[in-house]
């Protein structure tokens, strides 16, 4: 019988009552941990656009601070989605920091201002990135119960463990069994059964994120197909 994902430290928008105790050091640390990969997207893209892409290990240590010290997940509205209010918060957060530090500041070297770079991120792109953050997460679930199926998709469809949107060479099943130590036809069972838990466990992430049951279906759609745009297959039903 097939074992349900394993239930989030906190569910849905619940994580952001313990986020607005400042005492709860635990739940801040495990918010920072789990989203700093998209933090790094949204705020490196911006930044990148400005010719200051050199200076992001500093915007993080701010925006961590900031939203440690503020009270923007206090006064967050309940009903958006969650990935929709995060990318909103980092990316204001990154705007007034580049208006901020505007003065007397030159790009990185060989890098240009873009007029545009103070827009708003495309929404694709928005949801490219927070497609692969849930994707990770999921990753590290699956890899903690059944290690040998993350394992091969991260193989088959090269997803990369360090990059949220870096896809490496693929390997072939060929390739892949002998990594394994296992049969060709074995690594098609093994691919067909991580598929059918990784996407399990993407669901289980996505429910946690979205407070209007009505909107769940549509946000799980929205990310398989994210995903399944970047690497065909992977989200396979």
């Amino acid at each position: 019988m097939e074992e349900q994902p394993t239930p989030s430290l906190v569910t849905r928008w619940s994580m952001l009552e313990q986020l607005s105790d400042t005492r709860a050091d635990e739940a801040w640390r495990w918010f920072i941990d789990r989203y700093r990969p998209f933090a790094r997207g949204v705020l490196g893209k911006l930044l990148r656009a400005r010719g200051r892409g050199s200076e992001l290990e500093t915007v993080l240590d701010e925006c961590w601070t900031y939203l440690f010290s503020s009270d923007v997940f206090r006064r967050a509205e309940r009903g958006r989605r969650f990935r929709s209010f995060l990318a909103g918060t980092l990316r204001n957060f990154g705007r007034d920091y580049c208006r901020r530090n505007q003065h007397g500041q030159a790009p990185d070297e060989g890098q240009e201002f873009e007029p545009g770079a103070m827009d708003p991120l495309p929404e694709n792109e928005e949801l490219a990135l927070f497609a692969h953050q849930v994707l990770h997460l999921a990753l590290k679930q699956l890899e903690n119960s059944h290690p040998a199926n993350a394992q091969a998709v991260r193989w088959f469809y090269g997803v990369d463990q360090g990059d949220l949107t870096t896809l490496r060479e693929p390997l072939s099943v060929t390739e892949i069994a002998v990594r394994l130590d296992i049969k060709p036809n074995a690594v098609n069972q093994v691919l067909h059964k991580a598929r059918r838990r990784l996407r399990a466990r993407i669901e289980a992430e996505l429910r946690d994120t979205v407070a209007d049951d009505a909107d769940i279906e549509d946000e799980v759609r929205m990310i398989l197909d994210a995903l399944g745009a970047d690497a065909p297959g992977l989200t396979a039903g």
